[in-house]
Protein backbone atom coordinates (compact mmCIF):
# COMPACT_ATOMS: atom_id res chain seq x y z
CA UNK A 1 0.00 0.00 0.00
CA UNK A 2 1.36 3.51 -0.60
CA UNK A 3 0.00 6.56 -0.10
CA UNK A 4 -0.08 9.67 -2.91
CA UNK A 5 1.08 12.33 0.28
CA UNK A 6 3.95 10.37 1.98
CA UNK A 7 4.11 11.02 5.73
CA UNK A 8 7.07 12.76 7.05
CA UNK A 9 6.50 12.66 10.19
CA UNK A 10 10.16 12.39 11.93
CA UNK A 11 12.56 15.07 11.74
CA UNK A 12 15.33 12.86 13.13
CA UNK A 13 15.72 10.53 10.12
CA UNK A 14 15.02 13.48 7.09
CA UNK A 15 17.48 15.97 9.12
CA UNK A 16 20.17 12.67 8.00
CA UNK A 17 19.02 12.43 4.81
CA UNK A 18 19.35 16.62 4.40
CA UNK A 19 22.90 15.86 5.98
CA UNK A 20 23.88 13.30 3.35
CA UNK A 21 22.34 14.96 0.08
CA UNK A 22 24.78 17.92 0.75
CA UNK A 23 27.66 15.85 1.59
CA UNK A 24 28.18 14.30 -1.86
CA UNK A 25 31.54 13.05 -3.23
CA UNK A 26 32.40 10.30 -5.74
CA UNK A 27 35.71 8.73 -6.95
CA UNK A 28 36.40 11.42 -9.50
CA UNK A 29 36.50 13.45 -6.29
CA UNK A 30 39.33 11.91 -4.78
CA UNK A 31 43.33 13.30 -5.35
CA UNK A 32 44.58 10.15 -6.21
CA UNK A 33 48.00 11.32 -7.11
CA UNK A 34 48.27 11.78 -2.99
CA UNK A 35 50.97 8.94 -2.07
CA UNK A 36 50.07 6.03 0.37
CA UNK A 37 52.83 6.41 2.22
CA UNK A 38 53.34 2.64 2.76
CA UNK A 39 55.68 0.32 1.93
CA UNK A 40 55.28 -3.27 0.69
CA UNK A 41 54.06 -4.83 3.55
CA UNK A 42 51.72 -1.89 4.38
CA UNK A 43 50.62 -2.25 1.20
CA UNK A 44 49.43 -5.88 1.70
CA UNK A 45 48.45 -5.33 5.45
CA UNK A 46 46.13 -2.60 4.73
CA UNK A 47 44.37 -4.57 2.30
CA UNK A 48 44.06 -7.59 4.49
CA UNK A 49 42.44 -4.99 7.40
CA UNK A 50 40.34 -4.02 5.01
CA UNK A 51 38.95 -6.57 3.68
CA UNK A 52 36.05 -7.11 6.16
CA UNK A 53 35.30 -3.85 5.99
CA UNK A 54 34.88 -4.20 2.43
CA UNK A 55 32.67 -6.96 2.42
CA UNK A 56 30.50 -5.20 4.81
CA UNK A 57 29.95 -2.17 2.15
CA UNK A 58 29.05 -4.64 0.63
CA UNK A 59 26.69 -6.75 2.30
CA UNK A 60 25.12 -3.29 3.10
CA UNK A 61 24.22 -2.44 0.41
CA UNK A 62 22.59 -5.45 -0.55
CA UNK A 63 20.73 -5.88 2.78
CA UNK A 64 19.45 -2.25 2.60
CA UNK A 65 17.94 -2.49 -0.69
CA UNK A 66 15.73 -4.78 1.59
CA UNK A 67 15.37 -3.06 4.42
CA UNK A 68 14.16 0.08 2.24
CA UNK A 69 11.08 -1.86 1.96
CA UNK A 70 10.19 -3.10 4.97
CA UNK A 71 11.38 0.35 6.89
CA UNK A 72 8.76 2.17 4.67
CA UNK A 73 5.72 -0.17 6.18
CA UNK A 74 6.67 1.55 9.14
CA UNK A 75 8.10 5.16 8.69
CA UNK A 76 8.26 6.83 5.65
CA UNK A 77 10.56 9.10 6.81
CA UNK A 78 13.23 6.79 7.10
CA UNK A 79 11.82 5.23 3.38
CA UNK A 80 13.50 9.06 2.92
CA UNK A 81 17.05 8.39 4.48
CA UNK A 82 17.63 4.94 2.93
CA UNK A 83 18.14 6.15 -0.91
CA UNK A 84 21.59 8.64 0.78
CA UNK A 85 22.51 5.18 2.96
CA UNK A 86 22.64 3.25 -0.75
CA UNK A 87 24.52 6.11 -2.66
CA UNK A 88 27.07 6.05 0.26
CA UNK A 89 27.91 2.11 0.59
CA UNK A 90 28.19 2.71 -3.47
CA UNK A 91 30.59 5.18 -3.43
CA UNK A 92 32.77 3.47 -0.48
CA UNK A 93 32.11 0.63 -2.52
CA UNK A 94 33.52 2.23 -6.05
CA UNK A 95 36.35 4.10 -4.13
CA UNK A 96 37.71 0.89 -2.26
CA UNK A 97 37.86 -0.82 -5.11
CA UNK A 98 40.14 1.77 -6.92
CA UNK A 99 42.35 1.82 -3.90
CA UNK A 100 42.70 -1.75 -4.09
CA UNK A 101 43.96 -1.59 -7.95
CA UNK A 102 46.51 0.78 -6.73
CA UNK A 103 47.64 -0.61 -4.35
CA UNK A 104 48.11 -4.23 -6.11
CA UNK A 105 47.00 -6.53 -3.48
CA UNK A 106 43.22 -8.02 -3.37
CA UNK A 107 41.50 -8.82 -0.74
CA UNK A 108 41.50 -11.78 1.61
CA UNK A 109 39.89 -14.87 0.46
CA UNK A 110 36.46 -16.23 2.51
CA UNK A 111 39.04 -19.54 3.25
CA UNK A 112 41.73 -17.33 4.71
CA UNK A 113 39.16 -15.88 7.07
CA UNK A 114 36.21 -17.75 7.16
CA UNK A 115 34.72 -15.48 9.94
CA UNK A 116 33.71 -13.34 7.08
CA UNK A 117 31.12 -15.49 6.25
CA UNK A 118 30.09 -16.21 9.41
CA UNK A 119 29.67 -12.60 10.27
CA UNK A 120 27.49 -11.71 7.20
CA UNK A 121 25.49 -14.95 7.14
CA UNK A 122 24.57 -13.96 10.88
CA UNK A 123 23.46 -10.29 9.76
CA UNK A 124 20.65 -11.76 7.35
CA UNK A 125 19.80 -14.21 9.56
CA UNK A 126 17.14 -12.37 11.33
CA UNK A 127 13.16 -11.60 9.81
CA UNK A 128 12.57 -8.28 11.42
CA UNK A 129 14.40 -4.67 10.54
CA UNK A 130 14.88 -4.89 14.01
CA UNK A 131 18.00 -7.59 13.35
CA UNK A 132 19.07 -5.80 10.31
CA UNK A 133 19.60 -2.49 11.70
CA UNK A 134 21.33 -3.98 15.03
CA UNK A 135 23.88 -5.50 12.12
CA UNK A 136 24.43 -2.41 10.69
CA UNK A 137 25.25 -0.17 13.77
CA UNK A 138 27.72 -2.64 14.98
CA UNK A 139 28.86 -2.83 10.97
CA UNK A 140 29.33 1.09 11.60
CA UNK A 141 30.86 1.18 14.52
CA UNK A 142 33.81 -1.26 12.76
CA UNK A 143 33.96 0.60 10.05
CA UNK A 144 33.85 3.92 12.00
CA UNK A 145 36.72 2.47 14.16
CA UNK A 146 39.27 1.20 11.28
CA UNK A 147 38.52 4.77 8.87
CA UNK A 148 38.60 7.01 12.22
CA UNK A 149 42.08 5.64 12.88
CA UNK A 150 43.78 6.09 9.35
CA UNK A 151 41.60 9.59 9.25
CA UNK A 152 43.52 10.86 12.41
CA UNK A 153 46.93 9.32 12.43
CA UNK A 154 47.41 8.73 8.18
CA UNK A 155 45.84 12.13 7.07
CA UNK A 156 48.91 12.84 5.20
CA UNK A 157 48.35 9.98 3.20
CA UNK A 158 45.88 8.80 0.31
CA UNK A 159 44.07 6.16 2.49
CA UNK A 160 44.12 8.99 5.68
CA UNK A 161 41.86 11.23 3.31
CA UNK A 162 39.59 8.92 1.72
CA UNK A 163 38.93 7.81 5.40
CA UNK A 164 38.58 11.28 6.40
CA UNK A 165 35.40 11.69 4.04
CA UNK A 166 33.73 8.02 4.34
CA UNK A 167 34.05 8.19 8.52
CA UNK A 168 30.92 10.79 7.85
CA UNK A 169 29.07 8.86 5.86
CA UNK A 170 29.81 6.03 8.73
CA UNK A 171 28.71 8.46 11.29
CA UNK A 172 25.25 9.19 9.97
CA UNK A 173 24.35 5.48 9.29
CA UNK A 174 25.19 4.82 12.92
CA UNK A 175 23.19 7.83 14.04
CA UNK A 176 19.99 6.48 11.98
CA UNK A 177 21.15 2.84 13.69
CA UNK A 178 20.79 4.25 17.13
CA UNK A 179 17.41 6.61 16.39
CA UNK A 180 15.62 3.29 14.98
CA UNK A 181 16.36 0.94 17.96
CA UNK A 182 16.10 3.45 20.74
CA UNK A 183 12.42 4.13 19.15
CA UNK A 184 11.99 0.07 18.43
CA UNK A 185 13.39 -1.80 21.53
CA UNK A 186 11.56 -0.39 24.00
CA UNK A 187 8.13 -1.75 22.80
CA UNK A 188 9.64 -4.95 21.51
CA UNK A 189 8.69 -7.95 22.64
CA UNK A 190 10.92 -10.08 25.45
CA UNK A 191 12.12 -12.62 22.80
CA UNK A 192 12.29 -10.65 19.91
CA UNK A 193 15.09 -8.55 22.67
CA UNK A 194 16.72 -11.16 23.51
CA UNK A 195 17.30 -12.17 19.65
CA UNK A 196 19.10 -8.83 19.21
CA UNK A 197 20.94 -9.13 22.06
CA UNK A 198 22.25 -12.07 20.58
CA UNK A 199 22.86 -10.58 17.59
CA UNK A 200 24.94 -8.10 18.73
CA UNK A 201 26.83 -10.50 20.83
CA UNK A 202 27.14 -13.17 18.18
CA UNK A 203 28.62 -10.46 15.78
CA UNK A 204 31.24 -9.01 18.49
CA UNK A 205 32.64 -12.56 18.99
CA UNK A 206 33.25 -12.87 15.31
CA UNK A 207 34.75 -10.23 15.10
CA UNK A 208 37.25 -10.88 17.66
CA UNK A 209 38.20 -13.91 15.93
CA UNK A 210 39.19 -11.73 13.08
CA UNK A 211 41.06 -9.24 15.06
CA UNK A 212 43.59 -12.52 15.91
CA UNK A 213 43.71 -13.15 12.06
CA UNK A 214 45.03 -9.80 11.33
CA UNK A 215 46.65 -8.67 14.44
CA UNK A 216 49.91 -8.59 12.59
CA UNK A 217 48.44 -6.75 9.86
CA UNK A 218 47.00 -4.00 12.39
CA UNK A 219 50.79 -3.87 13.86
CA UNK A 220 52.39 -3.90 10.73
CA UNK A 221 49.87 -0.59 9.84
CA UNK A 222 50.98 0.77 13.18
CA UNK A 223 47.93 -0.09 15.10
CA UNK A 224 47.94 -2.43 17.91
CA UNK A 225 45.55 -5.09 17.07
CA UNK A 226 44.30 -5.29 20.96
CA UNK A 227 43.67 -1.16 20.84
CA UNK A 228 41.82 -1.70 17.72
CA UNK A 229 39.73 -4.41 18.31
CA UNK A 230 38.98 -3.63 22.02
CA UNK A 231 38.27 0.62 21.09
CA UNK A 232 35.52 -1.08 18.48
CA UNK A 233 34.50 -3.69 21.46
CA UNK A 234 33.76 -1.44 23.79
CA UNK A 235 31.94 1.11 21.73
CA UNK A 236 29.42 -1.44 20.57
CA UNK A 237 28.92 -2.40 24.19
CA UNK A 238 28.36 1.54 25.16
CA UNK A 239 26.26 1.86 22.41
CA UNK A 240 24.18 -0.78 22.78
CA UNK A 241 23.24 -0.10 26.37
CA UNK A 242 22.31 3.61 25.18
CA UNK A 243 20.35 2.38 23.04
CA UNK A 244 18.32 0.21 25.88
CA UNK A 245 20.44 -3.30 24.61
CA UNK A 246 21.10 -4.60 28.26
CA UNK A 247 21.97 -8.01 28.98
CA UNK A 248 21.57 -7.40 32.95
CA UNK A 249 23.93 -10.31 34.22
CA UNK A 250 27.42 -8.33 33.91
CA UNK A 251 29.01 -6.49 36.58
CA UNK A 252 30.29 -4.32 33.68
CA UNK A 253 26.31 -3.32 33.16
CA UNK A 254 26.09 -1.39 36.50
CA UNK A 255 30.00 -0.09 36.21
CA UNK A 256 31.00 0.44 32.25
CA UNK A 257 34.71 -0.23 31.94
CA UNK A 258 34.25 -2.83 34.22
CA UNK A 259 36.53 -6.14 32.92
CA UNK A 260 36.42 -8.31 36.06
CA UNK A 261 34.43 -11.26 37.62
CA UNK A 262 32.22 -11.29 34.20
CA UNK A 263 30.31 -14.48 33.41
CA UNK A 264 31.64 -16.54 30.65
CA UNK A 265 28.03 -16.99 29.58
CA UNK A 266 28.12 -13.37 27.96
CA UNK A 267 30.07 -13.64 24.55
CA UNK A 268 30.36 -9.79 24.99
CA UNK A 269 32.82 -11.52 28.09
CA UNK A 270 33.89 -13.90 25.56
CA UNK A 271 35.28 -10.66 23.55
CA UNK A 272 37.36 -9.54 26.33
CA UNK A 273 38.88 -12.99 26.88
CA UNK A 274 39.84 -13.08 23.53
CA UNK A 275 41.39 -9.35 23.19
CA UNK A 276 43.31 -10.18 26.55
CA UNK A 277 44.73 -13.45 24.97
CA UNK A 278 45.75 -11.48 22.29
CA UNK A 279 47.69 -8.93 24.25
CA UNK A 280 49.41 -11.62 25.66
CA UNK A 281 50.50 -13.49 23.13
CA UNK A 282 52.24 -10.59 21.45
CA UNK A 283 54.08 -9.51 24.29
CA UNK A 284 55.15 -13.03 25.37
CA UNK A 285 58.77 -13.92 24.74
CA UNK A 286 60.03 -15.98 21.64
CA UNK A 287 60.06 -19.74 22.97
CA UNK A 288 63.71 -21.42 22.20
Amino acid sequence: MIRITPRLDDARYTRLFHIGAKHQWTVEDVDWTIPDGLDLRGREALARLLTPVFLGERAALLGGAQALLMLGAETESAQLYMPSFLMDEARHIETITRLYELLGFSPMRIKEMPEMLQYHHRMRMGKTPLHWVMGILVSDIFARTLYGAFARTKGSFLFGRISADIVVDEGRHQAFAEHYLSDRLPTAAPELRQEIFSVKEDLLRIVARMGVTLKDDASALGFPAQDLFSAFSDEVQARSRHVGLRCGACAAEASPGTRAALPASCQGCFVTKTLAALTASASAPPTA
